[in-house]
């Protein structure tokens, strides 16, 4: 797992890369490590970053040239998935934090603000497990894991079993809709648009009137019982992401 930390003042760089290795230390899953990258200034981070490299970047928003802020649009533009906290001695910019979706806003000096930086590492951690979620269903016999972001939707044909939908395939399983529900429900990503049909809204390339047009352009059915609410959650989650 790569940990950027991008400060051109060395000793707060250093400092932030001691309070989050101790922080992780224990917290991570077996076989998992941290491996960190320090900068000294947004240009030569940008000049390394590429699009899932980072597990999130630790970014402080007051540097000569491109400041953070600045390059955090320019992480949100390649990697919508990478996670942000930044680190400031002002409160100037909290508000701008926002429009790129900051995991936390961590003010200087660190050591007076430990909590805060150790709160905004949990929400990335967090964050991870969500993205690297499985579903665990079973088909002919044979357990079969889905990452959680493959998943396009479940429903459940002509009898209780669950079929999963990915992007070129489905899978019929011996998992009923409820048993793949009880999973996968906990996720905000996932919205039961119609009934007995849980959609992953990560996968929406466009809402229309009646439906919702997938980026592998099959289109799913929207309840007309349910039109607006469901129409309203999916309007609500894009603007949280």
């Amino acid at each position: 797992m790569n940990i950027a930390i991008v400060d051109d003042d060395k000793n707060d760089a250093t400092q932030a890369k001691e309070l989050v290795e101790k922080y992780l230390a224990g917290r991570l899953p077996a076989g998992v490590h941290a491996n960190y990258e320090c900068f000294a200034s947004a240009e030569s981070f940008l000049q390394h970053f590429e699009p899932r490299r980072y597990a999130f970047v630790i970014l402080d928003i007051y540097m000569y040239e491109l400041n953070g802020m600045q390059a955090a649009k320019k992480i949100v533009e390649l990697d919508k998935s990478c996670s942000i906290i930044f680190l400031t001695s002002s409160t100037e910019h909290l508000l701008a934090g926002y429009t790129v979706h900051a995991a936390g806003y961590v003010l200087k000096p660190l050591s007076e603000n430990k909590e805060q930086l150790c709160a905004a590492v949990n929400y990335c951690l967090e964050k991870l497990k969500v993205a690297h979620a499985m579903l665990t269903v079973h088909s002919d016999n044979v357990p079969i894991i889905v990452p959680w972001p493959e998943l396009y939707y479940l429903d459940c044909q002509n009898n209780r079993f669950a079929v999963v939908h990915l992007a070129s395939k489905s899978i019929k399983t011996t998992n009923t809709y409820q048993e793949c529900l009880f999973q996968l429900q906990q996720d905000t990503r996932f919205l039961e648009c119609y009934h007995r049909l849980l959609l992953n809204m990560d996968q929406i390339k466009a809402m229309r009137e009646d439906t919702f047009l997938l980026k592998n352009d099959e289109s799913v059915p929207i309840s007309r019982r349910k039109k607006t609410e469901v129409k309203q959650a999916y309007l609500n989650y894009l603007s949280e992401h």
